[in-house]
């Protein structure tokens, strides 16, 4: 039994830990075994005189608590990232959010949710019922108000956001437009460009847009995963055809044969460089009416830098550097742009004005051949 409840700990340790080991879905199966493995084991040690037993009773009480603690957590955890730490909560922070869950918990359940089980009367149950449908249609009601205005009920300049206009899925809508220049060339005057990547690939084509290069080169972009045998017809000749090639990241090493073979014979492929802007861009936001607003910086994860300094040493001087011109020593980068636009909206995505800042930023002259 305690060879089985190390185990389990050791493994909740390890997901919640480091993120590195196992992927979330991994995570979710090893999880739900070993708690239907311990609630299992839990039944046969509660035989005999159950009642009185310390196991039982503390699984009860697990189980009553359950639903206080599945309302109340998020709202600790997602309150404290927007107006504490928008960046990595640390062990120590998770811990005392933890014990913040469980006192605010146990005193939603005693002071709210039991005296509310006493009442048995019809009338109060009637009570009970009105007033869960009552808050039910205001919440509902003002929440679906929200989402059709994509949460944009002020004016925000550094977004480029008005009121009134806010549209479900504007914030991504950017990024996506470039799902259509998935099409072959067609330009026999313009330099042929193909972009091939996930969203960061998407981004880079649109720093290619913005720039003053645009009216002469001709974008084209492939989706990576696309990238296997059935499509060979499609895509090969689009590759050889193109004079510049970007590729995100490591792509290029988790391709087919085909397509690899065919990229490394163009002379000008570079690779699409990692960017993160922290973690929750609602905490920069919350401190929009600091006088350090438009100078705040993000930390970048650990993890992202450990990925950064791969993909650097892996492109060498053909890297696409989206962090190195604006890192510190610190290793934060600027949230905004010098004209105090917001730079991601998610903190992973570019704007429309972050594409026009690393337009400006990048030597895309030299990179495109026009210089």
């Amino acid at each position: 039994f305690y060879l089985f409840v190390t185990c389990w700990l050791l493994i909740i340790s390890i997901n919640v830990i480091d993120t590195n080991i196992v992927n979330n879905t991994v995570k979710v199966i090893i999880i739900s075994c070993l708690v239907a493995g311990f609630v299992y084991l839990s039944e046969i040690l509660i035989t005999g005189d159950s009642k009185s037993n310390f196991l039982y009773k503390a699984l009860a009480l697990c189980g009553t608590a359950s639903y206080s603690v599945f309302v109340w957590h998020q709202g600790v955890f997602a309150w404290y990232r927007y107006i504490v730490n928008g960046g990595e909560l640390s062990v120590t922070e998770c811990a005392g959010l933890l014990l913040v869950v469980v006192v605010v918990s146990v005193a939603s359940f005693l002071l709210l949710e039991k005296p509310l089980l006493k009442y048995k009367t019809k009338n109060a149950k009637r009570i009970i019922v009105a007033c869960t449908f009552a808050v039910v249609l205001l919440v509902g009601s003002y929440s679906f108000y929200i989402y059709s205005i994509a949460g944009v009920i002020r004016d925000v300049p550094e977004l480029g956001f008005k009121k009134g206009e806010g549209k479900v899925g504007m914030n991504i809508a950017y990024c996506d437009r470039i799902y259509k220049m998935d099409k072959d060339f067609t330009s026999t005057n313009k330099k042929k460009v193909l972009v091939i990547g996930d969203s960061f690939g998407r981004d880079m084509a649109n720093v290619l847009l913005e720039s003053q290069y645009a009216d002469s080169i001709e974008v084209s972009y492939i989706y990576f995963i696309n990238l296997n045998e059935e499509k060979r017809d499609k895509y090969i000749p689009r590759i050889e055809y193109a004079d510049i090639i970007f590729v995100r990241g490591m792509m290029l090493d988790r391709m087919a044969e085909p397509f690899k073979s065919a990229i490394k014979q163009n002379e000008h492929v570079y690779g699409i460089g990692n960017k993160r802007y922290g973690r929750c861009n609602g905490n920069v936001y919350g401190k929009r009416n600091s006088a350090e607003y438009f100078s705040l910086r993000q930390p970048i994860g650990q993890k992202d830098l450990d990925q950064y300094e791969v993909e650097k040493k892996y492109w060498g001087d053909k890297y696409i550097d989206f962090i190195a011109p604006l890192v510190d020593e610190n290793n934060t980068m600027p949230v905004f742009s010098d004209d105090k636009r917001f730079i991601s909206s998610d903190c992973v995505h570019l704007t429309k004005d972050g594409a026009i800042y690393y337009a400006k930023i990048f030597d895309l002259g030299k990179v495109l051949g026009f210089e």
